[in-house]
């Protein structure tokens, strides 16, 4: 596959998704005195490797079902431009489906050997082959699950609680319960872009049978939820500190990162307000970028010493 097409395919303006699934376990661990970095970097890998096959599973997906079409107001892909054919995508997905394999098991090597713990091992093999599934099974078959409004669901829990709780256990082979609200928030954000996206196209997925949740609850309701999803991630990246006692000022100056947030909150409910959902397209970057700083300042301010 062409390097240019790899690249538009994996959405690299996406980073700040996979980034935040691994930056949060590692506040988490640097908290908790157990950080180490190539646990850090293979967790980063996986989560990069396991977003980019999800990217090319829904493309594909949706290509194949007729939604990504003339009337689609999102980005054209290389798909529908025709640079890359079937055959070749259907390639590309099991490569990356063993490559999301490989740096899982390589991870998890990792783990068991810095603790000698061999009791987690099947568990996290099922939750990683769990994980490969939802990614294919998201726009692909006849059942996907993406048809049916459960896309935000999915892409919340595996880049959220089971991202953030299962990597810091990785770091740790045990479990801080606080970690679960700023894992929670990364999938609050990861459900709001994914809820972007479908209120852009609401119309035209309807029309295609792709029943997303923006479809079921109508655009007011849709956009009534997007502000829901965004307040409640920023309320629960407060909660980690709270819950671990933390007082120093230091430790909350990640609130400054929430201003693209906000940001994104007041273009969103400008364009909403023209009736225009084509507009809406320019606001995925900063509001993934902005997921993605607010992660890593949130690792910082947990990390230094004070």
């Amino acid at each position: 596959m062409p390097m240019k097409i790899w690249v538009e395919s994996s959405k690299p303006h996406m980073w700040g998704i996979w980034v935040s699934s691994a930056a949060v376990p590692s506040a988490a661990a640097a908290v908790n005195g157990v950080f180490d970095w190539l646990t850090c970097v293979l967790e980063a890998l996986l989560c990069w490797i396991m977003l980019t096959l999800a990217c090319f599973a829904d493309e594909y997906g949706d290509f194949a079902k007729g939604v990504d079409n003339e009337h689609r107001l999102g980005p054209i892909t290389p798909t529908q431009r025709g640079e890359i054919d079937a055959a070749s995508m259907k390639r590309a997905l099991v490569v990356l489906g063993l490559e999301v394999a490989l740096a899982g098991v390589g991870l998890l090597a990792w783990s068991v050997w810095r603790h000698g713990d061999l009791g987690i091992i099947l568990g996290f093999l099922a939750a990683g082959a769990l994980c490969i599934a939802a990614a294919y099974l998201y726009t692909l078959g006849d059942h996907a699950y993406g048809y049916a409004g459960l896309g935000d669901l999915a892409g919340f829990i595996f880049f959220g609680p089971v991202a953030g709780m299962g990597g810091f256990w990785l770091y740790a082979h045990t479990m801080d319960w606080a970690v679960l609200a700023p894992a929670s928030a990364t999938g609050l954000l990861l459900a709001a872009s994914i809820n972007l996206n479908n209120i852009r196209d609401m119309d035209n997925d309807a029309a295609c049978g792709k029943v997303t949740l923006a479809v079921r609850l109508g655009r007011k309701r849709a956009q009534r939820y997007h502000y829901l999803l965004l307040l409640a991630a920023c309320l629960l990246f407060l909660a980690f500190p709270i819950a671990h006692g933390m007082t120093h000022v230091v430790r909350y100056l990640f609130v400054l990162a929430y201003a693209p947030i906000l940001n994104h909150a007041v273009m969103f409910a400008r364009v909403m307000g023209t009736g225009n959902p084509a507009a809406l397209r320019p606001l995925m970057k900063p509001l993934v970028q902005g997921q993605g700083v607010l992660s890593l300042v949130l690792a910082a301010c947990m990390a230094v010493p004070v």
